[in-house]
């Protein structure tokens, strides 16, 4: 270090005082550099002092190989020096005899003739950069990456720089220009039209053109899909439960400018204006970033995973964390000749030294060779449904039928399209967060769709949760409440897929997008065809309805799911059940889309995504999205709305226009012979029987009721449908699930 000091200022110094300051050993020094190097002997000094840093610093890493890359540079700097474009631009500068020295002259006439100028040029840069990387320790390929990014942001700079410049210059000439002249200069201005809000009156008699924010994309029906034409907006407005106006409303949307022009958009379906984003709370975190004790919590839990592994014999590494809204996930980057299994065995140790319940494994994390270490955050974060309505994932033009499901672990909007996913499987215990889910994927729908482009039917057994819809205009028909009718509406949907399957074969295409397009652009023979719209049938409780008529439920419903995408019909089928009878192999293999919630065991979360993790999720909107195409499921946390806002989204919706129910004709199917059984006279008589013999035989209630062999069979598969006896067991008897006291008390229920 000090031999550089020494030799800089044998360098710098003026010629006339070289022997007062340095002394005849720096003039030594500052003559056999300038001959040995030339113009590039300044950048000895600080490769002197570097090396010398180097070597005091170096503990862990040697400091030989950046020493070696610092010479390296030296060499290089000096034969570039010799090029003859490198003395044309000393030249330009006004400095005379630039040249590199006698190491410089020495590499100058070993690789010219042999190169040429050019390869000369390129090998001399080609050093140089190897230098370069090989002192600040770095692949010469991330060298070229970080060399890239730098020449792209000074470029920027630069450009920004030369902008900024012609717009001052530009408002200087202006102001210079004599007023006169710059009058005749400038675009004359439209004159108001006086008569402006008498053509408003007159168009909103006639044809209703209602002025929508073109900013307010999902709203004025971005996302649409093709060939099917936005819904218009207009005489609806006078029917709005608030006092604002279309416009006004449509224009609050985030992002938006009051100044900017409208579009006009005819009314051609009645008026309906699609629902403004105000609906919906503003949730707006105070502070977006991290907070330092937040961090540090990260950083100690890091350090603690690492220490963990190591006890246990990993030898592993946190090289990323990513930090979402319910979990952190710690990617681990596993030593040599370490096992991914072994990783994934430790998550209740891991859980149990991090004092984190639910810790989940996800090993290895697609496209990176790390393993993600997932703990639940501390403190959780709410995502609320609005975040993600306002996200650019959402607004994006190219879904037809756009669904905000959540966050990921990155804090990414995670946004769907329904008609991509085919159809949709919704599985999770109580209180996970799967009805909150159902009614963001509905809201959705309302927000960004109109009755002529999405049409709804669904089907609600539990009578709790779909009834809030009930007289929407998007709905085909009433809230299905009545589970014996559900596979009569499901039959009648399977009907209407079948007369679009023939219209879709009529006019030579292949799905209904085609069709409609076609349709709109006049190409079909029939000239009174009209566009079709999308139908989404939601079941809320598939158990429910397999236990009426498992047989009929099953049948329509793979039927639909196994056909009917190209017709734009699509399924959201949600299960509080998640087992084999109820979510059966035939109906999860034509259902490809998966969201699973918390569930209580492993099985649960095999029979909904075939595989596990779903039981160590944490509920309350934490779930496992795994749609079609995808290698892995993904884990996103729920976008929240509440009850009010899915309330007043309703009433929005309601006040725009009524529902125009199909004529669906339903036949209840026939009953059973287990349900006959329930409805028998001697049905309590026969349980008696059981619970008190705790024997379930068809003999015996033969002799103690004195009835036939067929009516004392279907009054033991009703007991097994209530859950009073379990299945048959071949030879053996079937067991009594319940006590007397548990039947007396009520269990009839």
């Amino acid at each position: 270090m000090a031999l550089g000091l020494i030799a800089f200022v044998s360098l710098v110094c003026p010629p006339g005082d070289h022997e007062a300051l340095v002394g005849r050993m720096g003039i030594a020094i500052a003559t056999w550099l300038r001959l040995a190097f030339g113009q590039a002997a300044i950048l000895v000094p600080p490769a002197l002092a570097g090396g010398g840093i180097l070597v005091l610093l170096a503990r862990e890493r040697p400091a030989m190989p950046r020493v070696v890359g610092l010479a390296v540079i030296l060499i290089a700097s000096s034969i570039i020096l010799e090029l003859e474009f490198a003395r044309a631009i000393g030249s330009a500068f006004g400095l005379t005899g630039v040249t590199g020295g006698t190491l410089g002259a020495a590499g100058a006439a070993f690789l010219e003739p042999a190169v040429g100028e050019v390869g000369m040029a390129i090998l001399a840069f080609l050093l140089l950069s190897l230098g370069v990387a090989a002192t600040l320790d770095m692949s010469f390929l991330a060298l070229c990456t970080w060399a890239w990014r730098a020449l792209r942001g000074f470029s920027g700079l630069f450009i920004k720089a030369v902008f900024f410049s012609a717009a001052f210059l530009g408002r200087v000439l202006v102001k210079c220009v004599p007023g006169t002249l710059r009058e005749r200069m400038s675009p004359r201005r439209a004159k108001p039209d006086l008569a402006g809000p008498a053509m408003a009156e007159t168009a909103c008699a006639g044809t209703s053109p209602v002025i929508v924010d073109p900013a307010a994309d999902f709203a004025t029906g971005a996302g649409s899909k093709p060939g099917m034409p936005h819904a218009p907006a207009g005489e609806g407005s006078r029917r709005k439960p608030r006092s604002e106006t279309p416009s006004q409303a449509l224009s609050q949307a985030p992002g938006e400018s009051p100044t900017r022009p409208p579009i006009v958009i005819s009314d051609s379906s009645g008026g309906y204006v699609l629902p403004p984003i105000s609906l919906l709370k503003d949730h707006t975190p105070k502070r977006s970033t991290l907070s330092s004790r937040d961090a540090q919590n990260v950083i100690e839990r890091a350090k603690l995973l690492e220490e963990t592994l190591r006890s246990f014999g990993v030898d592993a590494k946190v090289v990323q964390v990513n930090r979402g809204p319910v979990v952190t996930r710690y990617e681990v980057q596993p030593g040599p000749g370490v096992k991914v299994s072994k990783i994934v065995n430790l998550s209740d140790d891991i859980s149990l030294a991090l004092a984190a319940v639910g810790v989940r494994v996800e090993a290895p994390i697609p496209g990176k060779s790390a393993v993600g270490i997932e703990v639940p955050n501390s403190e959780i974060a709410m995502v609320y449904f609005r975040s993600v309505l306002e996200s650019p994932e959402f607004r994006a033009k190219n879904r037809r039928l756009p669904i905000a499901i959540g966050k990921d672990i990155a804090g990414t909007p995670v946004v769907a399209d329904l008609v991509s996913m085919l159809h949709l499987l919704v599985a999770g215990a109580t209180g996970s967060g799967k009805s909150v889910c159902l009614n963001a994927l509905i809201s959705s729908l309302l927000f960004t769709r109109t009755p002529d482009e999405v049409k709804l039917l669904m089907i609600d057994p539990k009578r709790v949760e779909l009834t809030t819809y009930d007289g929407v205009p998007h709905l085909l028909a009433p809230v299905v409440t009545d589970t014996k009718e559900a596979a009569g509406y499901l039959r009648w949907v399977a009907g209407e897929m079948d007369k679009r399957y023939r219209l879709l074969e009529e006019a030579g295409v292949r799905n209904i997008d085609k069709y409609n397009e076609a349709c709109i652009r006049g190409r079909l023979e029939n000239p009174e065809a009209t566009p079709l719209p999308y139908i989404v049938v939601i079941i809320d409780e598939l158990g429910d309805l397999m236990m009426v008529a498992q047989k009929d439920v099953e049948d329509v419903v793979c039927q639909l799911a196994f056909m009917a995408r190209a017709a734009g019909i699509h399924l959201v089928v949600a299960t509080q059940r998640p087992s084999a009878d109820v979510i059966t192999g035939v109906i999860k293999m034509n259902i490809p889309s998966r969201i699973a919630f918390a569930v209580p065991s492993q099985v649960d979360s095999r029979v909904i995504l075939d595989s596990s993790g779903a039981e160590r999720l944490l509920g309350k909107g934490d779930m496992l999205f795994f749609p079609v195409g995808a290698l892995k499921p993904v884990r996103v946390q729920g976008a929240y709305i509440s009850d009010a806002e899915v309330e007043d989204l309703v009433e929005y919706v309601k006040s725009q226009a009524s529902p125009n129910y199909e004529a669906v004709s339903v036949a209840k199917p026939q009953e059973s012979d287990e349900e006959r059984g329930i409805e028998d006279e001697l049905f309590d008589e026969a349980v008696r029987v059981v619970l008190e013999t705790q024997e379930a035989s068809v003999s015996r209630l033969q002799r103690r009721l004195r009835i036939g062999y067929n009516r004392a069979a279907s009054l033991i598969d009703a007991m097994e449908l209530k859950g009073i006896v379990g299945p048959p067991q071949g030879s053996k008897p079937r067991k009594v699930l319940i006590s007397p006291d548990r039947w007396g008390s009520g269990s009839r229920r």
